[in-house]
């Protein structure tokens, strides 16, 4: 059968048309699969989260001990989500959640094999800077270029979080490599080349807060506390005194991070003992803002209320506040992100007047 030149067209559309309908049954059919995968994928990932959080009365401990377990069935990114799901089910505390994403983050650099790209993501607020810390931390242990990938890092979240600071995480790790030498990992922080030089501090402020963990006996990566004398020579009555004798420019990151070090005694001890008279005026507040946040942090962690020190009432009034502001921003970000603390408590506690009125209007309820 001979065919004309118009139907010989008609056909061949005819065919394009077939071909083009079965690719396109092809792609629909691959992507419902795909879907199906990764809607069962979620599906799984979300129950192994959900009855991880229920079953297990001490979740913090069961995270931790199942933690490469965990990290190999969730991905980095799951157990991230198993982390804030915990938190926000109130089932572990603030400082729990830091230690978590601080290990969380350890562990992210050796599953994306060192690649910085993958490391860095949006993850929300709930004490996502532990998770950054901990990547840095290992950035800078184990890493030889890491004062060049360190800033390709920062440069990373600052397009994530615009205006992060950075280099915290690499000063717990300069003074993890030369725990008795606070001034050589000092030196360190101050060696980072960076156009981010504003976020050296924040390096100044790891290796101190390791100092305090190291004098206090205390594992920051895992929560522990250990037995026995102290790793480091620390031979200072008075913490804050030896942060006094630095050079300027180390002095708040100093005070902020070995305040930790007179919280250990009881609340109104703890503030009778930043108020000595060997301490500078800048030294006591920048000790009593801090230990406004350890308070809350500390107490909140067992239970939903607190009471503020009746010890507060005989201080000057911006040592007050700067107790009372750090203290109701914890119970805020409880309040934005996880199980309602209540504040009103600690507010109408207070036992002057207008400390009650500061902290009402500091508290965010939501």
């Amino acid at each position: 059968m001979k065919y004309t030149h118009k139907t010989k067209h008609k056909i061949i559309l005819l065919i394009d048309t077939l071909l083009l309908f079965a690719v396109l049954l092809t792609l629909i059919y691959i992507a419902k699969d795909s879907s199906s995968n990764l809607q069962t994928h979620n599906s799984t990932e979300d129950r192994y989260i959900q009855k991880f959080i229920s079953d297990d009365p001490n979740v913090f401990s069961h995270i931790k001990d199942k933690f490469s377990d965990t990290i190999k069935r969730l991905g980095i990114n799951g157990s991230i989500k198993l982390v804030h799901e915990a938190f926000r089910k109130n089932t572990i505390s603030l400082s729990q959640c830091h230690i978590l994403l601080h290990l969380v983050g350890h562990q992210a650099y050796t599953f994306y094999n060192g690649d910085i790209n993958q490391m860095v993501g949006d993850f929300g607020t709930i004490c996502w800077e532990s998770y950054q810390h901990g990547v840095e931390a290992s950035i800078a242990l184990y890493d030889p270029n890491y004062v060049r990938d360190l800033e390709k890092l920062c440069k990373k979240w600052q397009q994530v979080y615009p205006g992060v600071g950075c280099y915290h995480g690499v000063g717990h790790a300069f003074l993890e490599t030369s725990p008795k030498n606070i001034t050589l990992a000092l030196s360190k922080c101050d060696s980072l080349i960076s156009t981010y030089k504003d976020s050296i501090p924040n390096c100044y402020r790891g290796a101190f807060s390791e100092l305090g963990n190291r004098v206090l006996n205390y594992d920051g990566n895992s929560g522990t506390h250990y037995e026995g004398t102290s790793t480091v020579d620390f031979n200072y009555e008075h913490p804050l005194v030896f942060c006094q004798e630095l050079n300027e420019r180390y002095r708040e990151s100093c005070y902020s991070q070995l305040t930790k070090i007179i919280y250990q005694a009881e609340i109104g001890n703890s503030i009778n003992n930043c108020n000595i008279e060997q301490y500078f005026g800048e030294t006591k507040l920048i000790c009593m803002r801090t230990l406004g946040l350890l308070y809350a942090e500390d107490n909140l962690a067992k239970t939903n209320s607190i009471k503020a020190p009746v010890e507060l009432s005989s201080l000057p009034d911006e040592q007050r506040e700067l107790f009372i502001s750090s203290a109701i921003s914890v119970f805020n970000l409880y309040a934005k992100e996880a199980t309602k603390k209540d504040a009103l408590p600690f507010c109408n506690s207070l036992l002057l007047d207008e400390d009650k009125s500061f902290c009402k209007s500091l508290y965010k309820e939501t």
